[in-house]
């Protein structure tokens, strides 16, 4: 922010239209760029299985934008619902469980997509030292 603040005021007295743009739009991908390495960091370490680098960053990158795409969302579309006149006071907490779902359905949307591609891809996701192997099989029963 401090280097953004001291770039500013030069941009800003050259043009101030375009370093209100500029600087809007170096934000905005700077936080897809965090939001995209976080993804990726915890799709390659989080979990009891080690997908490669390549597929933990296209994981990463779809759930980044997705979750970008998603603040915006929830930021317009919020103010308009009128949630406070339908919950009042506990309109809040229902903020924060939407955020939460949302969060987590599109983390999980990232985490299936990492799986796929790594099938997909025939560099399947090997399970870290002291993981449990388990296979999920169909019993019939038989008349």
């Amino acid at each position: 922010d401090s280097v953004q603040a001291f770039m500013s005021e030069y941009i800003n007295d050259a043009s101030p239209t375009f370093g209100r743009i500029f600087f809007w739009v170096l934000n905005q991908l700077l936080f897809v760029l965090i939001v995209t390495t976080w993804f990726t960091v915890l799709f390659r370490f989080l979990t009891n299985g080690r997908p490669t680098w390549i597929a933990a960053m296209r994981g990463g990158i779809l759930t980044g934008v997705l979750f970008t795409i998603g603040k915006y969302i929830l930021r317009i579309m919020l103010p308009l619902s009128g949630i406070g006149d339908i919950y009042g006071t506990s309109g809040s907490i229902v903020l924060i469980m939407l955020f939460v779902f949302y969060s987590s359905f599109i983390f999980y949307y990232g985490a299936c997509y990492v799986k796929v591609l790594s099938d997909s891809r025939e560099t399947p996701i090997r399970p870290i030292k002291g993981t449990y192997n388990y296979e999920i099989k169909e019993i019939l029963k038989q008349a």
